[in-house]
Formats: C-alpha cells, sequence, structure tokens
C-alpha cells in the first residue's frame, strides 16, 4: 500500500468528522436558541414565567381563563323559602305570643276567652303535624308578653305585670324565681343559649335582665331610654336592642345608647347585616359599620316586623308584607303569603311564622 495516499485518506477522513461535529453542534445552539425564544414569546404574551409546559409546551392554565370563585370556596345558594298555612289548635283563639326552635317544636300561649287580666292562658306545643296543650296550672293572671323556646324541654314563658317568668318542668310550667323589679315585662328574645328580657319601669326606663342559663341577672344598659320591645343578636355579646327611647347596642360588655331614634323591631342574618323598622326611621340597615335608610315602597307609619334571612332575602310587613331581593322591596306575591300579619317569630336558623287571619303562616325554604 502506498504510504502516502494512505495519509491523504486519514486527513480526508478526519476532516469530515469535524465537518459533522460542528453540524451538530449548529443545530444544538438552533435548537435551544428556538426554546429560548419560544419561553420568551410566552412570558410576554402574559402568562407566568412559573407556568411549568405541558409536554406539548403549552402552559397548563389558559391565559384566557378567569376561575369563577377561589379554589375551596364554595359561592352561595340562593335558597327559595314558601309559605305554608298552620291552623291554630282551636278557633277563636287570642294569640299572645309565639317562638320556637325548629319546626316541631313551635310554641304559642294564647286564651280562648279573650286576652285580659284575668283570663286563663294556655301553652301549646306543635309537634310538625299536631298541637298539644299544656294547661298552666300556677296562677298567672296577666297577658303573656313572650316565649322562649331552647329546646323541646327549654322553654320559658312570661307573663306582665312584673314580668313573672315560667319554665316547663316535665308536663308543666312552674314559675321561676327571678328578682325584677319593674311594673311590666314588654318581650323575651332567645339569642344563642340566653334568654333577654325586655322591661319597662314606669314607662321611662326599661331594665333589661338575661338568663344565662342558671339564673336571671341585670344587663348594664342606659336607664330612663324606654321600654325594650324587641333584641336581636348575631351572638351573645353583639346584641341590638330596639328601645321606644331609641336603638341600643351591647358589644363585648359596652352599652351604646341612641344608636338610631326609637325603633319598633330589630333583626339580622349576620353582625354585618342587621335591619331596624320604626315609623321616625322607616327601613334602616347596617352594614357592620353603618346604619343607612333603605327605600321602602309600602306605608312606613304600618310597620310591624322585619325578618331578615340574608343581605338579599328580607321581609317586612307593613300595610302589605314586602320582600327585599338585595335591590328593591316589592310586594310578596308569592302563593299563601298573608295580606297582612302581625306576631312573628324566627323559628330556627331559616324560618320566620307569623299570626295572620287567625292562623299561623310559615315561611320557610321549599321541600322542608
Amino acid at each position: 500500500v502506498d504510504v502516502r495516499t494512505l495519509q491523504e485518506n486519514l486527513m480526508l477522513r478526519s476532516a469530515v468528522a469535524s465537518s459533522f461535529s460542528v453540524l451538530v453542534a449548529l443545530g444544538i445552539l438552533s435548537a435551544s436558541l428556538v426554546a429560548c425564544s419560544t419561553d420568551v414569546l410566552v412570558t410576554g404574551s402574559g402568562t407566568d414565567p412559573s407556568t411549568e409546559p405541558t409536554p406539548s409546551g403549552k402552559p397548563t392554565t389558559d391565559p384566557g381563563t378567569i376561575p369563577t370563585s377561589p379554589p375551596g370556596v364554595t359561592p352561595p345558594v340562593k335558597v327559595n323559602r314558601a309559605w305554608t298555612n298552620i291552623a291554630l289548635p282551636a278557633t277563636g283563639l287570642s294569640v299572645a305570643s309565639v317562638a320556637g326552635s325548629a319546626s316541631d317544636n313551635v310554641w304559642i300561649v294564647a286564651s280562648a276567652q279573650g286576652a285580659g287580666q284575668r283570663d286563663p292562658w294556655t301553652a301549646y306545643r306543635f309537634d310538625g303535624a299536631k298541637w298539644s296543650s299544656f294547661p298552666l296550672t300556677a296562677t298567672v293572671g296577666r297577658p303573656s308578653f313572650g316565649v322562649a323556646v331552647m329546646g323541646p324541654q327549654k322553654v320559658f314563658l312570661g307573663f306582665s305585670y312584673s314580668a313573672d317568668i315560667f319554665e316547663l318542668d316535665g308536663g308543666d310550667f312552674t314559675k321561676k324565681a327571678a328578682s325584677f323589679s319593674v311594673t311590666s315585662g314588654y318581650s323575651m328574645s332567645r339569642v344563642g343559649d340566653q334568654v333577654f328580657v325586655g322591661t319597662q319601669e314606669n314607662f321611662g326606663s326599661g331594665p333589661l335582665y338575661r338568663y344565662d342559663g342558671a339564673k336571671f341577672g341585670q344587663v348594664a344598659v342606659t336607664q330612663g331610654s324606654g321600654g325594650v320591645f324587641s333584641v336581636w343578636g348575631a351572638s351573645t355579646d353583639d346584641v341590638w336592642i330596639s328601645r321606644s327611647g331609641g336603638l341600643g347596642h351591647l358589644v363585648a360588655g359596652k352599652y351604646e345608647d341612641g344608636v338610631l331614634p326609637a325603633v319598633g323591631e330589630v333583626h339580622g342574618s349576620a353582625k354585618d347585616d342587621v335591619w331596624a323598622i320604626g315609623k321616625d326611621v322607616g327601613v334602616q340597615h347596617y352594614d357592620g359599620s353603618k346604619w343607612s335608610s333603605v327605600e321602602f315602597a309600602g306605608d312606613k307609619t304600618k310597620l310591624v316586623s322585619v325578618h331578615a334571612f340574608a343581605k338579599d332575602d328580607v321581609v317586612v310587613v307593613a300595610d302589605k308584607v314586602y320582600r327585599y331581593d338585595g335591590k328593591s322591596f316589592t310586594v310578596d306575591t308569592r302563593a299563601n303569603a298573608p295580606k297582612v300579619a302581625s306576631k312573628h317569630t324566627s323559628v330556627g336558623s331559616d324560618e320566620a311564622w307569623y299570626l295572620a287571619d287567625g292562623q299561623l303562616v310559615r315561611l320557610a325554604p321549599e321541600g322542608k
């Protein structure tokens, strides 16, 4: 073999190999530049640079897709409610008060002979299907001003004058010792696991009492602001008190008087959703920081009651029954809605019961 020829062949093969290596290197460099260019374009389009691309090279989240709610947060469900008529246990009853802890545990105090100071009174319990009577063997001799229902066997009745309190004991109501220095009981309300008793003294002041599960004690509120008409609280430490002298607020043990002028009733669904009504103030709403007037289509001089299920689900009774949908008040035209109503109470957390046309009318979620 010619040595010179062999050397020339070896040099030629080396040159070819070097050229191939250069081409491979150029190919890798080009691919890297393309990849870098792609990354820059995606980042510039508004996609999070930290987004891990899928095998196809596309971001895992479509930049044009906006979640409707934060992860783990369930949007509120609109509850549709329906009116249902509940016949009273007897015809001709004069119902003084009504309250309940659930739709199968509703109590009323009524008299078949009138509502005078010497008329006999009877307590009735509705179990969801029928009524049972509990004659009051103790001599009460005065109108009932309230019922507070904590559970099937935890029921309190309040009777004027001197604000006597009777508690269910087995199958009968017995008088519960309480130190009230007042001339009349005015209202009784349940807030959480406590019972508030509103009173009036000589038509000028209105001491407020609270039952803490063991005994009644007086709550430190401003005296001379009139009788207590109603009490509602988001909790036992955040309580609103409607009085003839103005709306009061008891929060964290401190009492603020005259938040609003005189209101007839106060009710809410949360601490930032409180409603108050009165002929001098109309319909007022509290959003957690301030009170503001809400336009009301009815007769403000005939405001009777207010019940708030939610910020966009409120019922106000005046010359007619009105419902609020979060935007405006309109006449309630749902089936069985009463034309007018008087007595009103919360039953559980999602029902309201009214006395209308000689019967009880229940507003509760459909199908319940």
